[in-house]
């Protein structure tokens, strides 16, 4: 491990999180809070940003770093940021009983998996939802893209650390330098999020409930400031913009790029994409049909089917209608949904689409090696030959994924009696989606069960690597 390395970097990492820390404490003076939770916020930001510039000025920048360093930047930076995140909700006297509550809270945001503790969300402050949902927009593109953005001009092994935080088995360079490729994805996510939230804004929403589904959107992690959610509001419009939110938020940022500033076409080539809209798509009619007489008004139905479906798949996890009345084959197309996830390289949870494209093609070809021995069969995607490794490393992963996911559930049953709520639970919260069905608080649950969850939404919004490499002694080697 290149120590230097870590403490140059997190130390930057911290300043800017402090700066981060200010947002909610300008919401907290708008709607004049106590002075006591502005300073839950101003107080942790100070200590952090002292922290910060102390290591920075002490610690000489080094160039050389190899993969596990990105890794464990990686992790060490998503747990170092939910540990002080969860400080003004801890110091907020109320729903969070304790440090594992909060701390629940705030690796659910900057997961942004949007599971919650707080049982009635309404009677929170603005500056703590505010801040909930501004996780979420953090996690989303990944403060390790701002850092990046930032960094000195050090060697090539830059691209390690947006890999590193990057979801999904691929990862492409779109500017010559990766920095650059940083600030174009930045703009671009802070854009889209802004229109998200002025289309909000024009329709039924405040702007503060307009900001704060804006970002929860963005973010893909569904944290709400209405104990119904989405379902609170009854509006055909906010859930038709924030379905195409959701769905545009769950596509790969790369793809943006290209079709703003360089190749408008390579949008409508992605074979992923196609992949993704076809499994959109079908998902959508089957659940319509199925769910057709569960509904006197089509238009309406249509609209709450669609709702469901993109919240679902790109694992935000708003609820609007009451799912729970379908019936079991459109429940387990959205549970299926919720497995696959988003695209790579987007801020969505899940396996992701082309992990599972390219494992069904390995399939269908052992299929046809079996039928003919002599046949040499090859997976081919996004128009390139995939290759031995690639197919071995997505089959490794998905294997690893639910081999993780039945040993958190094996935890998670020792502290629970009910096998669904349990096996929901985890599902939900591995997968990035944090609420399936009705909104729920794990509000009761115990802290073992509170503390297992947590690291299942950092393994999934991590993709499991780098929250792993933790754990291996030869990590905290000297290089």
């Amino acid at each position: 491990m290149n120590r230097q390395f870590l403490t140059y970097s997190l130390s930057r990492l911290s300043m800017i999180f402090s700066v981060l820390m200010l947002f909610p404490v300008l919401v907290g003076l708008i709607y004049s809070e106590p002075v006591s939770y502005i300073l839950n916020f101003l107080l942790p930001a100070v200590v952090t940003f002292v922290i910060g510039l102390i290591l920075y000025r002490k610690t000489e920048f080094k160039r050389v770093f190899n993969t596990k360093d990105a890794l464990s930047l990686v992790a060490i930076c998503w747990i170092l940021y939910s540990v002080i995140g969860a400080i003004p909700m801890y110091l907020y006297p109320w729903d969070f009983k304790s440090f594992f509550d909060a701390l629940f809270e705030s690796v659910a945001g900057f997961s942004t998996t949007g599971a919650t503790i707080a049982r009635d969300v309404e009677e929170l402050p603005h500056s703590i939802i505010f801040w909930r949902s501004f996780s979420q927009f953090i996690g989303g593109l990944g403060i390790i893209a701002f850092t990046v953005a930032i960094l000195p001009k050090q060697s090539r092994k830059s691209s390690m650390i947006m890999k590193a935080e990057s979801p999904g088995p691929t990862f492409g360079k779109i500017t010559p330098k990766v920095s650059d490729q940083s600030k174009v994805l930045v703009q671009i996510y802070l854009a889209m999020t802004t229109i998200t939230i002025l289309l909000l804004w024009m329709g039924d929403l405040d702007l503060f409930d307009s900001i704060i589904y804006g970002l929860g959107a963005a973010g893909t992690g569904g944290f709400s400031n209405k104990n119904a959610s989405i379902g609170y509001y009854n509006s055909v419009y906010t859930e038709l913009v924030l379905s195409v939110a959701m769905f545009l938020f769950s596509i790969n940022f790369n793809i943006y790029y290209f079709m703003v500033f360089k190749r408008a076409n390579n949008f409508y080539k992605s074979e992923e994409l196609k992949w993704y809209m076809a499994i959109l798509v079908i998902s959508i009619i089957l659940i319509f049909i199925n769910t057709y007489k569960l509904y006197e008004d089509v238009s309406r139905q249509l609209v709450s089917v669609i709702f469901s479906v993109t919240s679902t798949s790109s694992t935000t996890g708003y609820v609007g209608m009451d799912t729970s009345r379908w019936p079991v084959f459109s429940r387990l197309i959205l549970g299926a949904l919720m497995y696959v996830g988003g695209m790579a390289g987007s801020t969505a949870g899940g396996v992701k689409t082309s992990r599972a494209v390219i494992l069904i093609k390995s399939i269908i070809n052992q299929v046809r090696e079996v039928t003919n021995q002599n046949r040499v069969t090859t997976v081919d995607f996004e128009r390139k030959n995939v290759g031995e490794k690639t197919e071995k490393a997505v089959l490794s992963y998905i294997i690893l994924h639910f081999l993780i996911f039945l040993i958190l559930l094996a935890i998670i049953s020792l502290d629970q009696d009910d096998f669904i709520e349990a096996f929901t639970a985890v599902a939900t919260t591995y997968n990035g989606l944090g609420q399936f069905g009705d909104a729920q608080t794990f509000y009761e649950w115990s802290r073992l069960s509170k503390s297992v969850l947590s690291v299942a939404m950092m393994l999934g919004r991590l993709e499991i690597y780098p929250i792993l490499l933790l754990f291996v002694p030869s990590t905290y080697k000297s290089n």
